[in-house]
Order: C-alpha cells, then structure tokens, then sequence
C-alpha cells in the first residue's frame, strides 16, 4: 500500500525549503570569500603600482610604459575572472577601486617625476579629472559613508582612453590624447556622481543610471 502522506511515494514533488537555503547559504558563503584570483590580482596590481616611480625616479621610461600597460590590463583581466570562474566577493569592487587609485596616483607621480615640466602645462585638464574624482570620493563618503566602487561602463570607456592617452604622452608622442583621456575620465567621474546620488543604497558594480533609477524604483515601490 501507498502512503499517501508521503509526497515523494505519492508521486509528487518533495516541499520546497533546506535545498534553496542552502543554495542562498552557498551564494553568501562565496560573496565573503577573500581568497580568490580576481582579488590576488587586485592586491599585485595595488603593490606593483609603486614600481613605476621608481622607474620614473630611474629615467627607465619604457619600462614604466610597459609596466603601466601590464598592470591596465590586468585590472580588465580580474573583473572578467570575478565572472567567468564565479569568484566574485563583495570586498572584490571595493579592493578593485582601491588598486586602480594607487595605479593612476602612482602613474601621475612618475608622470610628474619624468615631464614635469610638460605636465605642468596642462594644468587646467588635470585639475578637472581631480576635481571630479574628488567630488565623486566626497559624496560617497557623505551619502553612504563608504568609499564609491561603481565600475560603470563609461569609468571603464574612459579608463581605457586614459590608457592610450598616458602611453602617447609618456612615449612623447602627442598631448592631445592625455587631454582628450583627462576630460573622459572627469566625464565619467561626473556620470558615476549622477548614479551615485540616485541609488537608494550603497550598492557596488552598477553600470549605469538606468540601472540604478531601476533600483531606486524598485525600492520604492
């Protein structure tokens, strides 16, 4: 005979419960984690940034170039790693933030060390991405009390054109793309205030304003 009381003799499906919680659990359990790649490259790009000030401080010239363009690919490199082996964390955008600060700082200072002189000339441009990320930092720290880690796709558009720009003006190629990189970059810096100041909490890895007015209505809704 068949117990009826019996889901699973009866035929049907087994309650629905532990299995989904266990699923969340396993998704929180890999949110926390520190020890991923995406991360170890986060931290190798945050250390080896400082090298390129001393080769600045060393007139080794192409050697920075080479060491700059390594360390920008490697911070395109550990997002889609975060994706592809499912290692994203949720220190990884806020330690991925950090690493690229200390790479851009460290790339203006050897920038200053080298051609200082030619730096000094675009003041105005340089003072406008600054500002911006400046502003940007300030109100992240006011809004949500935390350090800003978007990651949106125009930071990443205008990071790229900052790239091209440093290597021209570094390589003494031309100027105008270290303008043409400042002004996308403080660009970017004033579209991730824009997000930033609509969110309805602090949230990292949003790419876009219609992503965040979706969590915002969301939210209020």
């Amino acid at each position: 005979m068949v117990d009826v009381s019996d889901p699973a003799a009866a035929g049907g499906a087994p309650p629905p419960g532990p299995p989904a919680r266990g699923a969340e659990e396993r998704a929180q359990a890999r949110s926390e984690r520190l020890l991923t790649l995406p991360n170890a490259i986060c931290v190798a790009r945050l250390l080896l940034s400082p090298l390129m000030v001393v080769f600045a401080a060393r007139d080794a010239r192409l050697a920075l170039v080479v060491l700059f363009v390594a360390l920008t690919v490697s911070d395109w490199i550990d997002g889609k790693l975060a994706v592809l082996l499912d290692q994203r964390s949720r220190i990884g955008p806020q330690l991925d933030t950090v690493a690229d600060a200390a790479m851009y700082g460290c790339l203006i200072a050897a920038a200053v060390w080298l051609d200082g002189d030619r730096l000094a000339g675009e003041w105005i441009w340089l003072t406008s991405m600054l500002g911006s990320w400046a502003v940007l930092l300030i109100a992240g720290l006011v809004r949500f009390g935390r350090w800003p880690a978007l990651h949106t796709r125009a930071a990443k558009l205008a990071w790229g054109v900052a790239a091209f720009g440093a290597v021209a003006f570094l390589g003494g190629w031309a100027v105008w793309p270290l303008r043409l990189a400042l002004l996308a970059v403080a660009a970017a810096n004033f579209y991730a205030l824009a997000v930033l100041l609509t969110l309805p909490e602090w949230r990292t890895d949003v790419t876009s304003l219609s992503q965040a007015r979706r969590l915002r209505d969301q939210r209020r809704s």
